[in-house]
């Protein structure tokens, strides 16, 4: 693992150019040797979870005798199945057991399918016929499966309809219950099954904009004495019954995602009960709960404070919290039953687990790790939290007028990865290139946790920062919708301020920055390098590159998320064609690198190939790779590895990293 070089620093470590060391992380490791674990639920005897392996597949896997064991579970002519739900395009909840057996979606087909959890696996029986319908939020009951719907039409002529159904298990009759709202989800029934709650919205709204929780009394043909909790004029979602007559839910209409307890008498009395500077939710792009019930007093939560995850219990009555400290931060929905906690959990120096916690003898044990061969602490570069201060922008200034707005002065967020390697460090009288990593959304979080997108550059030499600019969950309301009618502006604007305050700290070398993103973080990149001259060069991953182009062609989760992220359409149309960058090509400052999935649903290809399509008779550095059975977001374990390899590559090339 020693790199070729004549230098060695003065406590005689070898010394090699940042941006070349050897890394543990092969690409081969990054691609196929680690799973994506989804959030446990219990089952017959333990735990039952996905597991998403090197083909992208997601199956099952049962806890036996204190370990993990993945099922293998194939349809009726022996195809592997795909667990996972395609509802709003993300997904969401797609696993519920019924007894000795498993009620899952199939990803690739939408079908409810059955499956029995013995030890080995077995073929799955398909519940409802394969007509393009997708379901979501299971919960079963009595042989009935209750649960959210997506339904397409065959020709795709209209926009889906999403109801609440109700499917027979036996014979996969099904019956619609609740319909009327755009969108529904968070379906959930109360201890006898006699009542149902979920939360809805309306299309040109997404559901941290204004949303409803509703709740009512459930029958088999429908709901019945239907009423609304919260006020609409805030964000709330994911309502849970703690008894058969009262319902806790998160509502940010303090400023915050709190929670709150409505007690469903014959008036509705709704209050707060833990008032904090914490989010106690999460944008529910996938639908997940952040809490469920623990006993009968309290509540198993889940928060964001601080810029890092937390987990403890609240007393539902009297919004009492207390924080477990388990040496591990939550992510994802947990579960508890009599005594016992699941959950999905990491650190910033161990890739994803489920930890199972007994609570009556306060242990733990890991039952599935997502890496089987971790990285060795010694190899891992830890988070700094990074903060700093964006200077105001006036919108005649010539970054104002790149920008296509002015911002105001503020504070922005994020954390530093510094290069590490135990075995090598770089030129002493060099600064390392950096690697600025923005997330999607642009409403999703980085936080301070290990991931090995993270760890493969910084195991090279490449510093990493990885932003939560303007519009990232985690620092309350008013930080998330600052985005509102300034995307691509105020994000572009932290983003470019957070390399300039990086350097000015000595900490990166400013000539040598590059950026990547995927999906609304790959629009980032392209307003990056058509606004701002810091990059050296950027990678985009299916991102927007069109915003007249998005509205006229995306799904119906997200048809009209540009109304409050720019503003209404076509009212706005000359504010969408200032801010797309592909009507700004011509100031490209730095080589570009397209990844994009054929079957991109989300941003469809033809972002992708815009660009391309422009700058081919310009003297640009420009690549486009398309990947055919591709979807939103890379799979396949071939793909992620050349993607990354590419990426790597070219990255080098620009830099001239030899």
């Amino acid at each position: 693992m020693t790199p070729r070089s004549d230098a060695a620093a003065t406590d005689g470590t070898p010394v090699a150019p940042y941006g070349t060391w050897p890394s543990m992380l092969s690409l081969d490791r990054m691609a196929s040797e680690k799973s994506v674990l989804t959030a446990p639920v219990f089952g017959p005897d333990g735990a039952v979870f996905g597991v998403q392996g090197a083909t992208g597949r997601t199956s099952l896997a049962r806890e036996i005798s204190g370990a993990a064991r993945e099922l293998d579970i194939v349809d009726a002519a022996g195809e592997p199945i795909d667990v996972g739900s395609r509802v709003h395009e993300y997904g969401g909840p797609a696993l519920a057991i019924d007894g000795e057996a498993a009620i899952f979606s199939h990803r690739t087909d939408g079908r409810l399918y059955r499956v029995l959890l013995d030890a080995d696996g077995s073929a799955a029986l398909p519940i409802t016929p394969d007509d393009g319908w997708r379901y979501a939020d299971l919960q079963v009951i009595s042989g009935h499966v209750i649960c959210v719907a997506e339904i397409h039409d065959a020709d795709h002529s209209r926009l889906p309809r999403h109801v609440i159904v109700d499917i027979d298990l036996f014979d996969g009759d099904r019956q619609i219950i609740y319909e009327g709202p755009d969108f529904i989800a968070g379906v959930r029934l109360s201890p006898s099954g006699e009542q149902i709650c979920w939360y809805e919205w309306d299309l040109g709204q997404m559901p941290w904009d204004h949303t409803r929780v509703r709740v009512g009394e459930r029958f088999e043909t429908g709901i019945a004495e239907i009423r609304t909790l919260s006020s609409g004029s805030s964000s709330a979602i994911a309502p849970l019954f703690v008894t058969e007559d009262d319902v806790v839910f998160a509502d940010d209409v303090s400023g915050w995602w709190n929670l709150y307890r409505a007690e469903l008498g014959a008036e509705v009395r709704v209050r707060p009960l833990h008032p904090a500077e914490a989010e106690f939710a999460v944008p529910p792009w996938t639908m997940d709960q952040t809490f469920t019930v623990l006993d009968d007093d309290h509540l198993l939560v889940t928060w964001i404070a601080d810029g890092h995850a937390h987990l403890g219990s609240m007393n539902w009555h009297n919004g009492e919290l207390e924080e477990w400290l388990i040496g591990y931060e939550p992510s994802g929905q947990p579960a508890a039953r009599d005594g016992r906690v699941l959950l999905r959990a990491v650190s910033a120096t161990v890739a994803p687990v489920i930890l199972a916690i007994d609570l009556p003898h306060a242990t733990s044990q890991i039952l599935r790790q997502s890496d089987p061969e971790p990285l060795p602490e010694e190899w891992i570069s830890l988070p700094e939290a990074f903060t700093y201060r964006v200077a105001p922008i006036a919108p005649d200034s010539p970054e104002g007028r790149a920008l296509g707005g002015g911002v105001e002065e503020h504070e922005a967020f994020g954390y530093f990865y510094p290069p590490h390697h135990p075995t090598v460090t770089g030129p002493e009288d060099a600064a390392p290139p950096l690697v600025v990593m923005v997330h999607g959304g642009p409403t999703s979080a980085a936080l301070p946790t290990f991931a090995d997108r993270i760890q493969f550059w910084t195991t090279r030499g490449f510093a990493v920062f990885d932003v939560n600019h303007v519009g990232s969950t985690g620092y309350g309301t008013a930080y998330r919708d600052g985005l509102r009618g300034e995307w691509g502006v105020v994000d572009a604007a932290d983003i470019a301020a957070g390399v300039r305050a990086l350097a000015e700290r000595g900490l990166i070398d400013p000539t040598k920055a590059v950026i990547r993103g995927g999906s609304a973080g790959g629009f980032a990149v392209l307003r990056a390098l058509t606004t701002s001259d810091v990059f050296a060069a950027g990678t985009s991953l299916y991102g927007v590159a069109d915003l007249t182009g998005l509205v006229r062609e995306t799904h119906m989760f997200e048809s009209r998320y540009l109304d409050t992220l720019i503003g209404p359409y076509p009212e706005q149309e000359a504010r969408y064609a200032e801010r797309s960058p592909i009507n700004h090509l011509e100031r490209l400052t730095a080589p570009l690198l397209l990844l994009h999935g054929a079957r991109d649903a989300v941003v469809p290809l033809a972002q992708a190939t815009g660009i391309r399509d422009e700058l081919a008779a310009g003297q640009f550095d420009v690549e486009l790779v398309v990947y055919p059975e591709e979807f939103h977001g890379f799979r396949a374990a071939s793909v992620r590895k050349d993607a990354l390899g590419r990426e790597l590559a070219f990255y080098r090339r620009v830099l001239d990293l030899t």
